[in-house]
């Protein structure tokens, strides 16, 4: 991979309270219980998930610069995971779609661009 983070996860799990610090370097991590990471997933996608890949709870985007949230609600669990992997609480996400997410979170931001330019609106196509 050709961005700089360091791609090696904590030797040892990490706190929920300090999992954010990961996140917002876009650095490899997983908490205690392994119910929370992050992940470099392509060159210019990286992703933070709650309870596995189906999940995803932020990814961003190397192509935009930009965190996306998913905007939908789960659990009051992963809902907390939320709250400490926010990578700029004081900073706006894009809100999306867990549709999108797992799109832009597995093929990367030009596969759900193109899909958006080839069928429509990218929720009417795979959400």
């Amino acid at each position: 991979m050709d961005h700089t983070q360091n791609t090696d996860k904590p030797t040892r799990g990490l706190t929920n309270r300090e999992v954010r610090k990961y996140v917002a370097k876009r650095l490899p991590f997983e908490n205690g219980n392994k119910t929370i990471f992050g992940e470099w997933v392509t060159d210019d996608t990286y992703a933070v998930y709650s309870y596995g890949r189906h999940w995803p709870l932020f990814v961003w985007e190397r192509t935009t610069e930009r965190w996306y949230e998913n905007e939908e609600k789960y659990s009051v669990t992963t809902t907390r995971h939320r709250t400490h992997t926010n990578p700029y609480p004081e900073k706006s996400t894009i809100p999306v779609s867990l549709a999108f997410a797992r799109k832009l979170s597995v093929e990367g931001y030009p596969a759900v661009a193109a899909a958006r330019v080839i069928h429509g609106a990218f929720d009417e196509v795979f959400g």
